[in-house]
């Protein structure tokens, strides 16, 4: 939006090897997709507010979301969890 930036949300992050993409889905959702397999993908459901940021950290196996549920959830990758 023109002269909003204040209101940017990220609601898409694909990791550092390209091998997740994390899309935000259904409101409070994130559909965690793996590159490297076909149909390979899990949804993750601990918010109970919308989803505003996904963020995959430099560090292979952590991504942290947050929601205008007030929460800070931190995800690890490895197990989807």
């Amino acid at each position: 939006v023109d002269g909003r930036e204040d209101s940017y949300t990220k609601g898409i992050d694909i990791s550092k090897d390209a091998k997740l993409i994390a899309v935000r889905f259904s409101g409070n959702k994130i559909l965690i997709i793996r590159t490297t397999e076909k149909n390979d993908y899990k949804i993750l459901s601990n918010h109970v507010g919308c989803v505003f940021s996904i963020l995959f950290l430099k560090k292979q196996n952590i991504m942290l979301s947050g929601g205008n549920d007030g929460y800070l959830c931190i995800w690890n990758t490895e197990d989807m969890t």
